[in-house]
């Protein structure tokens, strides 16, 4: 079996059943975010649980190779800086029709221009793992793909995989509803990590 917990996933012979707990979780056990605000003590998160049904639900995410990351760590990397940019949009609308304020502190444009670079940075490895691995290119082909080698070849291939982890889609419905309600709920952390991105 695989190291990576995504291709361990993919290659599941079913969906997982995710089960509510006795009490509500206030941390996700994988990426260490806070819990589902909706939730009813469901973990792990919903961007953490997107892993899981990934070979189920192939539409809702998009895969990429970024080694330096593990998927937690990633996960987390992601709703932090998704949520500070849609706090900064939303201060942005708010300020509309407004007299105009002064112009940012060079700190924060920069913050901002950086969390841009980096969201762009990673969508950009999903483009690069496509181009270079059209069976990666969705978790469904992928998984049909693996299963379909023999037993060896398909270790080789997934040890090849290790760095292999999944974004979630853009465009994905629950995850816009999910991102808006932990908005709601606190201001995110400051963004970091150790991936590399474009001056």
């Amino acid at each position: 079996m695989t190291a990576n917990p995504l291709l361990a996933q993919l290659l599941a012979p079913e969906p997982p059943t995710f089960r509510v707990g006795s009490a509500a979780a206030s941390r996700c056990p994988e990426c260490g975010g806070p819990a589902d605000p909706a939730a009813d003590g469901l973990a792990p998160c919903p961007i953490c649980r997107l892993g899981w049904i990934a070979a189920w639900e192939p539409g809702r995410v998009r895969l990429a190779l970024i080694p330096e990351l593990a998927q937690g760590p990633l996960n987390a990397l992601v709703v932090r800086l998704t949520l500070a940019l849609m706090a900064a949009a939303r201060g942005a609308a708010a300020g509309a029709g407004r007299p105009p304020k002064p112009a940012p502190d060079g700190a924060r444009a920069a913050e901002a221009a950086r969390q841009n670079r980096l969201l762009a940075a990673l969508q950009g490895r999903v483009a690069a793992t496509r181009a270079a691995l059209p069976f990666a290119a969705s978790p469904l082909v992928l998984r049909q793909t693996l299963l379909a080698l023999p037993a060896s070849r398909r270790a080789a291939l997934v040890a090849e995989l290790e760095g292999l982890r999944y974004l979630p889609e853009p465009g994905d419905p629950e995850v816009a509803r999910w991102f808006r309600r932990r908005l709601a709920l606190a201001p995110p952390d400051p963004p970091s990590c150790g991936l590399r991105t474009p001056e």
